[in-house]
């Protein structure tokens, strides 16, 4: 899985990604009272920051994720290979 792996971690961090970005703006939106220039740029700053503080934690959650898959496929493909060998 080597150089696949990057991309199917890419994939999944950003398939996990799509709704959590429609919450968070959604909470925003629905929370949120702009009323000056002063206030939107605040929000948007502030908005920036969150997401990035969320999709730094989703790709090492969605990551950590992966890994665990591919080490128990691992894992099984190695048992099944001994277990081949053991009945020969």
């Amino acid at each position: 899985m080597g150089s696949l792996l990057p991309v199917v971690k890419l994939g999944v961090s950003v398939l996990a990604g799509i709704p959590v970005s429609k919450i968070t703006n959604d909470i925003i939106k629905n929370n949120v009272t702009i009323i000056t220039k002063i206030d939107r740029i605040k929000v948007v700053s502030g908005s920036v920051v969150i997401g990035a503080m969320i999709s730094q934690s989703l790709s090492r959650t969605t990551d950590a994720f992966v890994d665990t898959v591919v080490t128990f496929k691992n894992r099984n493909k190695n048992v099944e290979e001994t277990e081949k060998i053991n009945k020969s």
